[in-house]
């Protein structure tokens, strides 16, 4: 069974890659964050050192494209090719209402002749394998059965499936008996994706589908960033492992980030949120959406979704704290060990009492 790392766009980039497959080599294939060409350019600067080559050594990198214009993504594929990549996977599964409104990402599936029309002139200019990661359909997954009639048509190197519609975003649960379906009438290799948070979710998949080509990891690999180790050894993920996990992630970011904001986001918003998966590690408070208090200077002020903060038992460390005016953050004591949040190597400024993780991005 081979396992994946999803793309995550804005948490899985290069630098996270590195770290992470630094300390937990077991993944098999990393699918990069999308890269969306257009009849300007294959890729933004950003996307370009995203799919770098030496950016991505050692590990097997797979390229995805998400455009709705075919003569794009040939000229893409033909761009990857040149860098010596053997595997490019198309995007029809993004649900952002920007990315559907534009026909793009899960907004493919809306007409499967234009479906037919995009595969068709990609698979007869591509010089390399085509895999495809997608939804079930727009609104209902009964859409899926036309859509699988013109992925069979086509060698696709792999189908990955996520079973939920567009509009289901990620909160729907997943729709077992819809991939069932699916995997029942599909010709090509098919993935599995979604809704595999721990190992025993993977292990009842495989165990439900053997003959899968494999399994694709997103949210669980950010719970516990060890779970492929664990399903392939058994070993469970260690705190030690965690901790260089995070302070690799955190000097990698420190020679790119612009800033002590910028950098505070970047390596703790990847990081896991354990509640219990990682021996030792404790409970990791979040927080879950955006605050919308007025701030001191009269204008509103909102903090950065789903942040994880330190654990709770560290010693010395208070919950997460608001000051009325939707600024969130965490106490931790003078000396406390403060890589966990991703801002000194040891104990912090002396004084530092509060730590703002809102717009404003200051210490108070």
């Amino acid at each position: 069974m081979e396992y994946s790392f999803a793309p995550m766009e804005g948490i899985t980039g290069y630098l996270f890659r590195q770290c992470h497959h630094a300390v937990f080599p077991g993944v098999d294939a990393y699918y990069l964050p999308f890269a969306a060409p257009n009849a300007n350019r294959c890729f933004a600067p950003k996307e370009l050192r995203d799919v770098l080559p030496e950016n991505n050594a050692g590990m097997h990198a797979v390229p995805q494209l998400l455009t709705a214009r075919a003569e794009d993504c040939v000229r893409a594929i033909r761009e990857l090719a040149d860098m010596g990549y053997t595997e490019v996977n198309l995007n029809f599964g993004c649900p952002s209402q920007t990315v559907v409104t534009k026909g793009k990402g899960a907004g493919m599936l809306g007409d499967p002749a234009v479906m037919d029309r995009f595969l068709d002139e990609v698979f007869r200019d591509t010089p390399i394998a085509v895999s495809v990661k997608c939804r079930l359909g727009i609104s209902d997954p009964a859409e899926f059965d036309p859509l699988l009639s013109v992925f069979n048509r086509y060698p696709l190197v792999k189908l990955i499936l996520h079973p939920r519609v567009q509009k289901d975003f990620y909160k729907h649960p997943v729709r077992p008996d819809a991939f069932a379906a699916a995997h029942a009438a599909c010709r090509c290799p098919m993935v599995y994706n979604g809704g595999l948070l721990t190992a025993a979710d993977c292990r009842e998949t495989e165990a439900e589908y053997p003959d899968l080509a494999g399994l694709m990891i997103g949210h669980g690999l950010l719970r516990d960033p060890g779970l492929v180790t664990q399903l392939k050894t058994g070993r469970p993920t260690t705190q030690d492992q965690v901790q260089d996990f995070h302070d690799r992630y955190y000097r990698a970011w420190g020679a790119y980030a612009q800033g002590d904001k910028q950098l505070l986001c970047k390596t703790t918003e990847p990081m896991p949120n354990a509640s219990g998966n990682v021996p030792g590690q404790g409970s990791m408070r979040t927080l879950s959406g955006a605050c919308s208090g007025t701030g001191p200077s009269g204008r509103k002020e909102r903090t950065h979704e789903r942040i994880p903060c330190i654990p709770a038992e560290v010693p010395g460390c208070t919950d997460i704290e608001t000051d009325g005016h939707g600024l969130y953050g965490v106490r931790p004591c003078v000396g406390h060990d403060l890589p966990r949040l991703g801002l000194a190597d040891h104990g912090g400024p002396p004084g530092l009492s509060h730590l703002c993780l809102s717009d404003c991005g200051g210490l108070l």
